[in-house]
């Protein structure tokens, strides 16, 4: 992983370890019985021993590992597919995506710890709501391409329906990621699940329509 600035790399690693790390130290106040896998609702439905934490935890870490080399390597692996999006911004993609999933699994580790504590509520959610933040501000610089961003035929054909998609979709994912902090952070984990599990939809339906929309506009405007 070559880089301009090989601290971000080292911090990246660094965060992308602290969840096995973490596992390491708290490896014998582990109970026998541990919640592995959440269902949308917050509510556990998979679970499992000690071990079975961490060949998870290790499952996890070695495919963000993978996920980490091939986007920050990703201008020179596809530079066609790539191109408007100069390398600092995918250094910068991968990087919260490595936060984002160390914060997962450290929460899952937690809650094995903490089993009664509103684990998914307080910490989950609100990292997800922040990263949609990260994704609505992401939005506004990226350029058309094919490996990041809203990949719509429509989009992808056209840069002004990519640009006015990118901007809309932006100021959503914004806005969406600020209110699922606010309610997973006041209200119960089921409620912030569902409302969360709505906003996501509501996004998407509302991003592809007006990209569509935008796109039998400018043809009627050709005709």
């Amino acid at each position: 992983m070559q880089s301009k600035n090989p601290l971000r790399h080292l911090l990246a690693m660094i965060v992308l370890l602290v969840p096995m790390a973490y596992l390491g130290y708290v490896w014998n106040e582990l109970p026998p019985r541990i919640a592995l896998h959440f269902g949308a609702s917050g509510q556990a439905n998979g679970w499992g021993d000690r071990n079975g934490l961490l060949v998870q935890t290790i499952i996890v870490t070695v495919i963000t590992l993978v996920a980490y080399i091939v986007v920050v390597n990703a201008h020179k692996l596809d530079k066609k597919r790539t191109h408007g999006v100069k390398p600092p911004m995918f250094d910068t993609i991968a990087f919260v995506a490595v936060l984002f999933m160390s914060i997962i699994s450290l929460a899952i580790i937690i809650n094995g710890i903490n089993p009664d504590g509103m684990l998914f509520n307080k910490i989950v959610l609100p990292a997800t709501g922040m990263f949609f933040i990260f994704i609505g501000n992401v939005m506004y610089s990226i350029r058309p391409n094919r490996f990041v961003g809203v990949r719509i035929p429509w989009t992808l054909n056209n840069d002004d329906n990519w640009k006015h998609t990118h901007r809309l979709a932006g100021k959503l994912f914004f806005a969406g990621g600020l209110m699922i902090t606010f309610v997973s952070l006041v209200y119960k984990t089921e409620i912030a699940a569902m409302f969360m599990s709505g906003i996501v939809l509501i996004i998407l339906v509302i991003t592809v329509g007006y990209s569509y929309n935008f796109y039998r506009t400018t043809q009627k405007n050709k005709a």
